[in-house]
């Protein structure tokens, strides 16, 4: 993404005098050297010194968007419409920062569009063609959004930001093969931009590609050492790599404190006169695996227990955020709030018990997290395992997760939770479980719907071995990527190397739920992926009567399936070993009459279950959270 704000430090003759003149030049350089906290304290005085100057205000408020002080932008945005509604440079920036505050996309994408009128042909035109992409893909107009970021190349043909938005389009138009072609070309340009190299990554793992992402993910960690963002690529992707055991995984996350330093101070204590007062800090409260977890526990706090405050790091609302915003919900919007802002949020709310529900990925806020704006701090749901910061306390788990034992390769402590980690809310308008598809004499049909980058070497080696096994089996295997060509391409080829023939696989894309729900009505046995288990897929599975095959490993994110199984009353399913797994779903495709079994009863074996005892699951997690602030 690019907000570049744009900056104007020519004279207007008549309109200020030579300070007020040399000091917006002075204020121009320093913006343009990153020193933007200076910049509008120089920027301020020109103003001061000449009142009906626009563009000292325009520079001003610029100055402020780029410190994350939208209101303040705003308002000197505002008196310079006063002095010059219809200044170029005002146009853009005005457009800069709906697109900052996260405004009505179609009001956003208006003011860019007016902003390229009135600037036509000037130096900054691609950096608003840049922006006006960055916000066609907010309301997912995916081919528009191409066609600006080509016409931003077009006339800027180095402009990385442009390069870089135009691969991500792409890989959101499932045409990775481009996207990385677009990004060899640019970095051609600029083989140093850390950024270009962190988009790379992306489109890899979007691949299936892990260890490729991987390599992208240390050049640009190299190139850029100090961005955190890099640094959160890297240990999220470390969980779908394969040989990575939990040891291994701690020793990576140590890096995590180097990044992003720990405050050293302390806040005040916990007050025992009042509930708890607890924030969660998260980007997925919306339809999201978070936001279908946090559906059952958010509206069901006892509010003598716990006052729940939540701070949402993502602009996009949706009927799952809806349900979980309750009137007992202190909700705060903190998508368009600096870290220093949401700190001082935080640090205004008074929050006993800060819960970050995201870890390393998308949207997360460890660097507030880093700074310790509550007493206490946990991390919990919505990533797997250590976060590697110390500023967090606790790890919320349970003991499938986190054996005992195994607290060594955690940084933060352990709780347990009783049961399983979290409780789920079934999807609404799922059909209803179907007949055996196999009881039709056409084979067995086995399946895994989890996201591409989980289907490792090891996994397709495996799956082809059991293939071989059964005799008139087939495959499907169902991710949004597998609406891209290459991709499926290289899975098919993958899969042929051990002797899989294309037409025992079906490769299909991107579903809407419930017909995600209702393609599990072919399905006869779930074959879980590995190292990275499936966690709302295998509760999907389940709830539409199909058995999931596991084998736990040695890492957090390889024992989610195993813990749903253990507390939905299959722990049969949980296999010790991979020879085993094989055994399991060799032996279960020969037993129709125990599949058929098992499709009869598992939506009920979940309704009993303590997944979905969403009360029972909340008192629970108020009295992990009493003890957590008490010792």
């Amino acid at each position: 993404m690019s907000r570049e704000a744009i900056f104007r430090s020519e004279a207007r003759e008549g309109q200020s005098g030579p300070l007020s003149e040399t000091l917006a030049v002075e204020g121009a350089k320093l913006a343009r050297a990153g020193r933007l906290a200076e910049a509008a304290v120089f920027f301020a005085r020109a103003g001061d010194g000449a009142p009906d100057n626009a563009e000292h205000r325009i520079n001003l408020g610029a100055a402020n968007m780029g410190l994350g002080r939208l209101d303040a932008a705003q308002a000197a945005f505002e008196e310079a419409a006063r002095l010059a509604p219809g200044h170029p440079a005002l146009a853009s920036n005005r457009a800069m920062l709906a697109l900052a505050r996260n405004d009505d996309p179609l009001a956003t994408v208006a003011a860019f569009e007016e902003a390229l009128i009135l600037n036509s042909g000037a130096p900054d035109e691609p950096v608003l063609l840049n922006n006006l992409g960055v916000a066609l893909r907010r309301i997912e107009l995916f081919v528009p959004a191409e066609n600006v970021f080509r016409e931003a190349l077009a006339i800027a043909p180095g402009y990385s930001d442009a390069a870089g938005n135009l691969a991500l389009t792409l890989i959101d138009l499932l045409r990775t093969d481009e996207a990385l072609d677009v990004l060899d070309a640019a970095l051609a340009h600029a083989p140093g931009s850390a950024a270009l190299h962190a988009r790379r990554a992306h489109a890899f793992k979007e691949r299936g590609q892990v260890d490729e992402a991987a390599e992208a993910l240390a050049v640009a960690r190299a190139l850029a050492p100090s961005d955190p963002t890099h640094l959160h690529g890297q240990m999220l992707l470390a969980h779908y790599r394969e040989g990575l055991d939990a040891a291994a995984l701690r020793r990576l996350h140590a890096a995590c404190d180097q990044v992003l330093p720990s405050a050293l101070r302390m806040p005040a204590a916990v007050r025992p006169d009042r509930p708890l007062r607890v924030g969660y800090v998260s980007g997925d409260l919306r339809r999201h695996p978070v936001g279908f977890l946090m559906q059952g526990v958010i509206p069901h706090h006892d509010a003598r227990r716990v006052q729940a405050f939540v701070y949402a790091t993502h602009p996009v609302r949706d009927e799952v955020t809806r349900a979980i915003c309750t009137e007992q919900v202190c909700w705060r919007d903190a998508h368009a709030l600096s870290n220093a802002a949401l700190e001082r949020a935080i640090g205004d709310d008074d929050i006993d018990l800060l819960i970050d529900l995201a870890g390393h990925t998308a949207h997360n806020r460890l660097a507030v997290m880093a700074r310790r704006p509550a007493p206490v701090q946990a991390t919990w749901l919505g990533y797997v395992g250590t976060t590697g910061l110390s500023a967090i306390d606790w790890l919320i788990a349970d003991a499938v997760h986190v054996p005992e034992g195994e607290e060594v390769h955690h940084v933060e402590k352990v709780m347990r939770l009783p049961g399983g980690h979290f409780c789920w809310t079934p999807p609404q308008g799922a059909p209803e479980v179907g007949r055996l598809p196999a009881a039709s004499g056409e084979g067995v049909t086995f399946g895994s719907f989890n996201n591409v980058a989980k289907l490792s070497r090891g996994v397709v080696a495996l799956w082809s071995s059991i293939l071989r096994h059964v005799p008139g089996s087939r495959l499907v295997l169902l991710t949004k990527t597998f609406g891209d060509p290459g991709v499926a391409r290289r899975y098919r080829e993958m899969f042929a190397l051990h002797g899989i023939a294309a037409d025992r696989l079906d490769f299909r894309g991107a579903l809407a739920q419930p017909d995600l729900l209702a393609a599990y009505g072919g399905i006869d046995i779930a074959l879980d992926p590995f190292p990275y288990s499936g966690g709302v897929t295998t509760l999907e599975a389940l709830w539409m009567g199909v058995p999931v095959i596991t084998c736990p490993g040695a890492g957090f994110a390889s024992r989610h399936a195993a813990s749903h199984l253990a507390n939905a009353h299959h722990p049969e399913l949980v296999t010790p070993d991979f020879a085993e797994y094989e055994a399991l779903a060799i032996e279960l495709a020969a037993d129709l009459a125990r599949l058929a079994g098992l499709r009869a009863c598992l939506r009920s074996d979940l309704r009993r279950s303590r997944l979905l005892d969403h009360v029972g699951f909340t008192r629970g997690l108020e009295a992990a959270f009493e003890d957590m602030v008490a010792a």
